[in-house]
């Protein structure tokens, strides 16, 4: 390591402790809303996968019901993985490895 990626380490370190709340709070809310947003994109889907009068308006519009179905995996993926560092974040306040 050199001197500018020790810096920047400590930099990041300084910023992390004194932002650490502020950090996890956006976290744990950008998931909260992805998971709110996959759960109702998913349920668009399953509408329209449910009642062919719904698939049918659905795929009038912009977003068809192959496109909720997307949007639920893309939601969901999203916020698996936000939660994923939110724990991971979580864990190096806490000191665990």
């Amino acid at each position: 390591m050199d001197t500018t990626e020790i810096r920047y380490g400590q930099q990041a370190a300084h910023f992390l402790f004194n932002h650490q709340d502020a950090i996890a709070n956006a976290l744990r809310n950008h998931a909260r809303r992805m998971q709110e947003s996959a759960n109702d994109a998913r349920a668009q889907f399953e509408a329209g996968q449910a009642d062919q009068a719904v698939k049918k308006a659905q795929d009038a519009t912009m977003v068809t019901n192959n496109g909720y179905g997307n949007m639920a995996q893309m939601f969901q993926s999203e916020a698996d993985q936000t939660t994923a560092i939110a724990e991971k974040l979580d864990a190096l306040i806490e000191g665990r490895p």
